[in-house]
């Protein structure tokens, strides 16, 4: 393992998501570039977890990882109208929180399902939505083998601290309250991608206003290197054994530094989604135009997330200062 304050990197991990990208960088390989990384991103739950030393303690990768598609298509449907567009949101950010609660890999779920709930509102229905999330399910079944296979070790996977339920109440609103304004402003606006804008409110929201200015930032800047590196890469005109080795590397590099203290990890995240979403566009002018409207669409969802947030945070004080009176 090395490290380097900030940012940590593990041998294992490394391997561990060369195996899981395995199949996927052969499928790329072959000419079938957008279903090698939904396959990939079928993985993601995987590389984020890391490999646990007990093969009992991986079960929760497949979990997670069908949970993944599940949240596209619910996504998909939600889509369908405006109305339970924004009240689905609201709904489903409310109780990820709540999962929080309960298990660690709640917090897994909590940082990436609700964001690719809000990814799956890009398309229309599950006509639209079901070969992806069939993807996605397949690539976190073949990451759930993978686990499996691999021999135990003697050591430990560092588990993010579970919400308490008062602290999950409270999350739970705020992110659903993100949730649904990003998605009403996503509709309104008539944004080409409506998931890439609430999705990137849900990347970067916290829980807590502090936690939001000295985290948010980083945040931030992670989801817009990664969706920003795709874009350049895509404008490159890759060649597809070069797209199978970027692709693969990503992966890796998700998997070895899921330990680090930076929040690097929704780069690569940002990266594969944003890849899927834009490849295949006709003109490179295409890609330029998209990128411009993801960079924009990422400003006012991070904006959303600032002023939820500090609502939020201007609420809980006049609450405090209320009861202060009081007493």
């Amino acid at each position: 393992m090395i490290r380097s304050g900030a940012v940590t990197w593990n041998w294992r991990f490394a391997g561990y998501g060369a195996a899981l990208g395995l199949v996927a960088v052969i499928v790329v390989f072959s000419g079938e570039v957008l279903t090698g990384t939904y396959l990939m991103i079928g993985s993601i739950a995987a590389a984020i977890v890391g490999l646990a030393p007990e093969r009992k303690a991986r079960r929760p990768v497949i979990i997670v990882g069908v949970l993944f598609g599940v949240s596209i298509l619910l996504g998909s449907i939600l889509a369908l109208w405006v109305p339970l567009a924004v009240v689905g949101m609201f709904v489903v950010g409310y109780l990820a929180a709540q999962l929080a609660a309960r298990k660690p890999a709640g917090v897994v779920a909590l940082s990436v399902i609700l964001p690719l709930t809000a990814i799956g509102l890009t398309y229309h229905g599950i006509a639209n939505s079901a070969k992806v999330a069939g993807l996605m399910i397949l690539g976190a079944i073949g990451s759930y083998a993978w686990a499996m296979v691999l021999p135990k070790y003697e050591g430990e996977v560092p588990q993010p601290p579970q919400l308490t339920p008062p602290e999950a109440k409270h999350y739970g609103l705020v992110l659903g309250v993100a949730g649904a304004l990003s998605t009403l402003v996503a509709f309104a606006l008539d944004v080409d991608y409506v998931g890439w804008l609430v999705g990137s409110t849900l990347l970067v929201i916290r829980p807590t206003w502090d936690l939001l200015s000295a985290r948010g930032i980083g945040r931030m800047v992670s989801v817009l290197v990664g969706g920003t590196a795709a874009a350049l890469l895509l404008l490159a005109d890759l060649p597809t054994p070069a797209i199978a080795v970027v692709l693969w590397l990503v992966l890796v590099a998700m998997a070895a530094t899921s330990g680090s203290r930076w929040y690097v990890t929704p780069a690569f995240t940002s990266f594969l989604i944003l890849w899927a979403l834009l490849y295949g566009q006709a003109e490179r002018n295409d890609v330029k135009v998209k990128l411009d409207e993801r960079v924009v669409d990422t400003v006012i969802g991070v904006a959303v997330a600032y002023l939820v947030s500090g609502a939020f945070s201007l609420w809980g004080r006049a609450a405090a200062n209320r009861r202060h009176d009081v007493s």
